[in-house]
């Protein structure tokens, strides 16, 4: 294995979905996911972020592995272009019961990653960063962005932060964004 250290996870769960399949029926529920889960990693991209693995209602992105180094500013600034895009994305439906939210955790760390030679690509992520995410995650109010303090203080002097509520959550320090 092969470590990479100050890789951005961003852990987003997607709230409100899950009510919608006796509406929607298994086919067009795991299409309407997919097309989500799209629409939110193009918004993503652009900031050097790449899908990582999808579980249900949630979404992991990473940056920093494949790419040039991602700033935690670029991944604030992702993390509000995926509320754009679900902004956007409710307007355009009524396909479900209420708009659909966003959970959204960042954290930032050193990550393993596992090469599969005969294909010659990464096969698996994994480190203590992925599990700080997912709890900043749980501890997000819908439609909010939850940064720990580490990403915080990892971005270069001089970037203006917008201004976010502190919170603690199991012992790490973060910051919540609109």
């Amino acid at each position: 294995s092969n470590q990479h250290n100050d890789i951005i996870v961003i852990q987003v769960q997607l709230v409100g979905f899950t009510k919608s399949l006796p509406v929607l029926g298994n086919e067009l529920f795991i299409q309407r996911l997919e097309e989500l889960f799209s629409r939110l990693e193009g918004a993503c991209s652009k900031h050097g972020l790449e899908r990582f693995k999808s579980d249900g209602t949630s979404l992991v992105l990473v940056g920093g592995i494949n790419e040039d180094y991602v700033s935690p500013r670029q991944a604030l600034d992702a993390a509000r272009d995926m509320h754009k895009s679900m902004k956007a994305f409710n307007h355009s439906t009524q396909e479900f019961d209420g708009p659909l939210l966003l959970k959204v955790g960042i954290d930032i760390g050193s990550v393993d990653t596992g090469f599969h030679s005969e294909l010659g690509i990464i096969d698996d992520i994994w480190g203590e960063v992925f599990r700080r995410a997912i709890k900043l995650q749980s501890i997000c109010p819908e439609g909010k962005t939850v940064m720990s303090q580490k990403v915080l203080d990892a971005e270069q002097h001089g970037v203006k932060w917008p201004k976010g509520e502190s919170t603690e959550v199991v012992s790490i320090l973060a910051q919540i964004f609109e």
